[in-house]
Formats: C-alpha cells, sequence, structure tokens
C-alpha cells in the first residue's frame, strides 16, 4: 500500500513536470484540442512530421485523450520509429482500456512486425471487453489478408503511412517489390516485375514511411535477375526530433552483410502485401530460417516461407543487416545474396571487411529493430502510362 503511494506520487510529479495534465488539472478547452488535432492531422498528411508531432504533443498537453495518443502513434510510424511508436502504442492501449482504437491500432503494429500471435493475444483479450466490437473484427480480418482494402470500420486507426514526394499518376498500379541502397539514390528490383511493361510508362518507388520517388531504369542485368533505378529525389530517412533545439540527422539504411547468412541461421523478409492499387502501405516482417545452397546450380533458397505477393523486398539476417533480396523462379522462392549483388553494384553496396581473421558475429537484433530498419529499405515499384494525370 505505502509502494503504491509512493509510486502515484512519484508519476504524478513527473507528468506534472512534463506537462502532461493530471486529473486536477484545469478543465479541458475543447475548441483548442480539436483545432491542435487537426492542425497536427492536417501537416501529418502533407508530409510536415516535425510540425504534426509539435500540434499533437500540444494537444496532449490540453487533454490526456486517447486520440490524442493514438494521433502521436501514428507521427512515430510515419517519421520511421517503430519501436517508439509500438512501446507508446502498447501505453495507449493500457491507460485507456475503454477505448477500443487503442488495442485495435496497437495489435496492427505487432502484425505488421512479424509477431502476429501476440496481435491475436491481444485482439481477444479486448474482445472479453468489447464482445461485439466491430473494429476488432476488422482488425482480425486486416492482419489475416493484408492485401485487400481497408475496412471503413479501421479508418479512424489508418492503418498506412501517408504518401510524400512526387504525386501518383492515375492508373498507377505495383508491380513488384524493391530494395533501397545507396543511402536513398538508387534502388534494385526483380526483373521479373518491369517485363511487359510498356517503354512509355512511368516508374516510381514508394518505401514502407510513404516517401515516394519517380525512377528509370539504368541498366539491367539478366545474369542476377534484377534491374538498376536512379531515384529522384533520392529517399533520405531523417530522425525525428526529441526536442526543442534537437537537430535531425540523416538515418543510416541497414548496412550490407559482409558475410552471406549461415543456412539454417534465423533471418528475416520484408515485403509488402498484394496490391493492384499504387496506394502507400505498411510491409509485413516474415521470420524464419535462411536456405541452404541448392547442389550444382549455386542458388540460393530462401527458406523463409512468404504468402503469395510480390517478390524482391529485402532480406535480414539475424543481426538485422542486409542480406540480400527475394526472387521468384519457377514457382519457387530464392535469396540472391548480397555476395552475389556486389559483383555487379560493388560502388552502390560497399565492399566487405578485407580479408583477415572471421570477425565476430555480430550481435542479435531485437525484431523490431530490424523492422525499423526495413521500413525505409523496402520498396513498392510503382508503374503507370506515362504523361497520365497526377494525383
Amino acid at each position: 500500500m505505502v509502494l503504491t503511494v509512493v509510486l502515484t506520487v512519484v508519476l504524478t510529479v513527473v507528468l506534472a513536470l512534463s506537462g502532461w495534465p493530471s486529473a486536477a488539472a484545469a478543465p479541458v478547452d475543447s475548441a483548442d484540442h480539436a483545432a491542435l488535432l487537426a492542425e497536427g492531422e492536417a501537416a501529418l498528411s502533407a508530409g510536415r512530421i516535425d510540425q504534426a508531432l509539435r500540434r499533437f504533443e500540444r494537444a496532449a498537453s490540453v487533454a490526456h485523450t486517447a486520440d490524442t495518443e493514438l494521433a502521436l502513434v501514428r507521427t512515430y510510424l510515419q517519421a520511421g520509429d517503430y519501436r517508439q511508436a509500438t512501446a507508446f502504442s502498447a501505453h495507449t492501449a493500457g491507460a485507456h482500456r475503454q477505448v477500443v482504437e487503442g488495442a485495435a491500432l496497437y495489435a496492427g503494429l505487432l502484425a505488421i512486425g512479424g509477431q502476429q500471435e501476440a496481435a491475436y493475444r491481444l485482439l481477444d483479450e479486448a474482445s472479453a471487453r468489447f464482445p461485439s466490437a466491430p473494429m476488432l473484427a476488422a482488425m482480425r480480418r486486416w492482419i489475416a489478408a493484408p492485401g485487400g482494402e481497408q475496412e471503413s470500420v479501421l479508418q479512424s486507426v489508418r492503418l498506412a503511412p501517408y504518401a510524400s514526394g512526387p504525386a501518383t499518376p492515375r492508373g498507377a498500379r505495383v508491380v513488384g517489390s524493391g530494395v533501397l541502397i545507396d543511402q536513398g539514390r538508387h534502388a534494385l528490383v526483380p526483373l521479373e516485375g518491369l517485363e511487359g511493361l510498356h517503354r512509355a510508362s512511368a516508374l516510381q518507388v514508394r518505401n514502407g514511411l510513404g516517401q515516394t520517388a519517380d525512377a528509370r531504369v539504368l541498366r539491367r542485368e539478366p545474369a542476377l535477375g534484377v534491374a538498376l533505378l536512379a531515384l529522384t529525389p533520392a529517399l533520405v530517412g531523417r530522425s525525428l526530433p526529441r526536442a526543442l533545439g534537437d537537430t535531425a540527422h540523416e538515418v543510416a539504411l541497414p548496412v550490407a552483410a559482409g558475410r552471406d547468412p549461415f543456412p539454417g541461421s534465423p533471418g528475416y523478409v520484408v515485403e509488402f502485401p498484394p496490391s493492384g492499387e499504387a496506394c502507400p502501405a505498411w510491409p509485413r516482417l516474415h521470420s524464419g530460417f535462411h536456405g541452404a545452397v541448392e547442389g550444382g546450380k549455386g542458388q540460393r533458397g530462401l527458406g523463409i516461407g512468404l504468402p503469395a505477393g510480390p517478390r524482391g523486398g529485402p532480406v535480414l539476417d539475424a543481426a538485422g543487416q542486409w542480406a540480400g533480396l527475394t526472387l521468384r523462379r519457377g514457382g519457387v522462392d530464392w535469396l540472391l545474396p548480397v555476395s552475389v549483388l556486389r559483383r555487379g553494384f560493388a560502388p552502390l553496396i560497399g565492399t566487405p571487411a578485407a580479408d583477415g581473421p572471421p570477425a565476430s558475429p555480430a550481435p542479435r537484433a531485437s525484431v523490431d529493430a530490424v523492422y525499423e530498419g526495413a521500413l525505409r529499405m523496402a520498396l513498392q515499384v510503382i508503374a503507370a502510362p506515362r504523361g497520365g494525370m497526377r494525383r
């Protein structure tokens, strides 16, 4: 009892010092709060993430409400900070148990980061409190079949990033996946996704944060089964300032592994769900164990099971390092490892460390850290008739 009182007092003091309203705070100015939320959402949809964050933080200082916290969660994720987004979403789901949206969004974030079982357990627990909530049933369907159109009941939690950068032409469609390299200036994509496209087709790529760039084919490598794209503008990620006076810095893409992953070692693939329309989306993380080299062919089996959908997304090792990309040939998924890609694209990928004594293996990364790095790296490849009206 004494410990509970002490913790309560400490928490109250911390919240007061941080500007967070307590139960004894002044009455909420609902008009100011609503205006701040609207301004923040407008800034977020326009790609002004810093401005959105400041508006939502001011709204939180006015009222400790679930809708404000959900907006902050989506802002963190739009900025690429998946770990902070999930941590804050867990807080929101626990602190606002009377609001079904908190549990729904948290379950969605767990699912895209490869933690589907945890997401389903969360929904089971929430269903005991909201036995007839259509949002929870819709979230189950979205997790199980992510490629479909988002149901209207889920619109309040917005399970996708906002698109930013060049507008996408009307009639555009997703034709495959790709991997961002060279700190956002180039991309590697499977040739399969480019086959059948008219020469007049306009190409774009978009990452898991909604950042979009126009693309053009620099060269094709039929022996490898990939093409190199040049991007305009470069998809450069920047950190989200945490306090006034902070300076944003460029966030590096996952480093290319110096050695191919050992067969049977843990690994990950990040791919976008199948989608005909060129809408922004969060990719999904899939985990498993790296496959072995096929005897006589020199090809690496992927080993990690994937649902139906595009291929070409990044493959990562247990340390979260980029290990290659996925290809599908003859109905089988293969790993095109970084060691092979370096033969044709070494200046854009970087060379491994000089030969010497074997280096100690990099420490294993947490699943949420792996996904956070891949959000910037995984790409949708988008094609549209050139000259089409942009939207």
